[in-house]
């Protein structure tokens, strides 16, 4: 009769112990997750910024202002909202400010400058 012997495992290393792949495994999970998470958070915010209609950089936004004939402008002021313009001459200035989407005239103001 023959005897069937077991297979021997050494001490210092049991069935279980899976030693650093676990680790490595760890890292990968917890690294691919928060990508996860980034990747979502941006997906949302690009929908956002889509769907809340502001016009982004790259986009053009065309309008048509009429200054009044014969103004000689000095200075352009532009922002989100308005246009503005300083006209005229050294002393007889006129600052006028326009919708920028409209092309409507919001204000107009007379510029004097006192002397010293």
């Amino acid at each position: 009769m023959s005897q069937i012997s077991e297979p021997q495992t050494s001490e210092s290393q049991s069935p279980n112990d899976t030693g650093d792949n676990t680790e490595l495994l760890k890292i990968v999970v917890v690294v691919l997750g928060v990508m996860l998470v980034i990747g979502f958070i941006v997906v949302i915010g690009t929908i956002i910024i889509r769907l809340s209609g502001l016009p982004s950089s790259s986009e053009t936004v065309e309008s048509s202002i009429a200054l009044p004939e014969g103004t000689i402008i000095q200075h352009v002021d532009v922002d989100e909202r308005t246009v503005s313009f300083m006209t005229g001459e050294p002393g007889a200035e006129l600052l006028l400010v326009y919708d920028a989407k409209s092309g409507a005239l919001l204000r107009r103001i007379s510029v004097s400058r006192q002397s010293p």
